[in-house]
């Protein structure tokens, strides 16, 4: 027998743990007011991190979604991609209510019904945004649909690079998660 509402608690403390995590690649035009070329990336990494108003919780780190390097001539070159936050959207989902049957009642069947209800949430919009090091520190940051555009001579002739590997990457990773999406549906299926 099937309890519909068994996994019910451990879905609220993932749903709890998720939303305390610490780390995160959403950053906003906010966190790049004090950025600039050649700085290092130790610094870098510190003013794009936002501190929190409590001191007892911890300063929220800003990691990158994807990281790689290209070779151009002698040098090697860090590309950091960051999610940058473009705006929001109201996302609203309705939720069906419960009607259960309750036959062992003593005078026969009963039937209790819960109502649905809809909830509205805003979700963040966001670009994929990016982040050039050379050896010394900062060299580029901005859209990764502008890098291409870019009158600069040495990120004009890295950006088709930059976007060859990006794509690279982003095929891997999308590959690796249909093929974690098919393991766990396997699994799932066997019980």
């Amino acid at each position: 027998m099937r309890r519909p509402f068994a996994l019910f608690p451990f879905a609220l403390l993932a749903l709890a743990m998720a939303s305390c995590s610490t780390t995160s690649s959403l950053i906003t035009q906010d966190n790049l007011s004090s950025i600039r070329r050649g700085m290092p990336r130790d610094e870098f990494t510190a003013s794009i991190s936002p501190a929190t108003e409590s001191s007892r919780q911890p300063q929220r780190e800003t990691t990158p979604r994807m990281v790689f390097a290209i070779e151009y001539e002698t040098e090697t070159y860090s590309i950091e991609i960051y999610d940058m936050q473009t705006g929001t959207k109201t996302v609203t989902q309705y939720h069906p209510g419960i009607t259960m049957y309750h036959p062992m009642y003593p005078y026969g069947g009963y039937t209790t019904t819960t109502p649905g209800y809809t909830s509205t949430t805003q979700v963040p919009v966001s670009a994929d945004y990016l982040f050039v090091f050379d050896k010394t520190g900062l060299v580029y940051w901005g859209f990764m649909n502008e890098v291409q555009k870019e009158d600069d001579q040495l990120i004009s002739a890295l950006a088709p690079l930059i976007v060859t590997e990006y794509e690279n990457q982003k095929r891997m990773a999308d590959e690796k998660r249909q093929t974690e999406l098919e393991a766990a549906q396997q699994v799932h299926s066997k019980r």
